[in-house]
């Protein structure tokens, strides 16, 4: 049933060519189909993606315009269900060819009218790959991390950067160490969104976070970039003096976003001295971090929600675990 669906739309929607708006109902409709299907529905919907591959394939060769474009991103997201429904069954062949068509379908879309919603779900889609497949992704850095380091120097779209900085963080948590021959080219790619004057300040509080995740992956993070790493999170810790009204609900928000965000960064960062015996326990790593004491003080004192005291304590505890000193000195606090 759900295949026979399938094939009368997208003949109804490739070759008939109804209005935007129909197109788009369509699409919506087939993928909540196939999000809510049972799970005796998981063969017809296997058996349904290579068949949307090729649809996408084919669509390459289309001409340049939005009409074309609508159903390039419209198939992507039918892909992305199809993924999220089927799990980790996907082959690791054909895995790796949906990949690289998502990363050929953005590379020819850039040349021509550049379209941020087709671009977002081509993030989209990748993240449901990484999300579904875990360390398996593995074997396909090569042709993530490219894709996604070009996705997040384009700070000037929100959406697109922040996907692709929620991805990376992702992909470093499913890789750890075998994310290592990646981390420079990632963490560049960071600190040069940051230097972007555009940056979109809902931008900061993903890379906060990020940063800890890349350090989780491997503890040569912290050795080449500490300096640079430890001046964000520091200048990052000072900048909500800067938000006095805080009345505003968004100002509101965006502080306890960055507070959270700062808090989970640092975990990140403290929970890659555990499988390092030279920087676990060291005075000199935990002198560079006495910041964060009274950092934890102010924010405990000023602010009672449960998720950022929650945050507040992890972090205590880890530091507690990594550096005896910490328990001497934050007594005072």
């Amino acid at each position: 049933c759900i295949e026979g669906i399938f094939f009368s739309l997208m003949n109804f929607i490739l070759y008939q060519k109804p209005e935007n708006f129909v197109t788009d109902e369509l699409f919506e409709i087939f993928c909540s189909m196939i999000l809510n299907s049972s799970t005796r529905n998981k063969i017809q919907i296997t058996s349904l993606v290579p068949t949307l591959f090729l649809k996408l394939r084919e669509s390459l060769s289309f001409e340049d315009s939005e009409s074309a474009k609508k159903i390039q991103s419209h198939m992507c997201r039918v892909i992305g269900c199809s993924i999220q429904r089927i799990g980790k069954k996907m082959d690791s062949n054909f895995t790796e060819k949906i990949i690289n068509l998502i990363i050929q379908t953005s590379s020819i879309e850039k040349k021509g009218n550049y379209n941020w919603v087709l671009e977002e779900e081509l993030l989209v889609c990748i993240g449901t790959i990484v999300q579904k497949m875990q360390k398996k992704i593995t074997v396909f850095l090569g042709e993530l991390v490219p894709f996604l380091i070009k996705s997040i120097k384009n700070g000037e779209n929100f959406q697109v950067s922040s996907l692709a900085i929620g991805i990376l963080g992702d992909v470093c948590r499913c890789t750890e160490i075998n994310f290592k021959p990646f981390i420079e080219r990632a963490a560049l790619s960071i600190f040069s969104l940051l230097q972007n004057p555009k940056i979109n300040p809902n931008l900061k509080p993903l890379v906060l976070v990020c940063l800890g995740d890349i350090a989780l992956s491997d503890e040569s993070f912290w050795e080449n970039f500490s300096s640079k790493v430890l001046k964000i999170f520091k200048e990052a810790s000072g900048s909500f003096e800067k938000f006095s009204n805080l009345d505003e609900m968004e100002n509101r928000e965006w502080v306890l976003s960055m507070k959270e965000s700062l808090i989970e960064g640092m975990v990140g960062i403290i929970q890659s001295f555990q499988n390092d015996n030279r920087k676990k326990g060291s005075e000199e790593e935990y002198i560079k971090l006495l910041w964060i004491p009274k950092f934890l003080q102010e924010i405990l004192s000023k602010n009672r929600k449960l998720r950022t005291t929650e945050a507040c304590l992890g972090l205590i505890g880890d530091l507690s675990l990594n550096f005896p000193l910490f328990k001497k000195t934050s007594i005072s606090y």
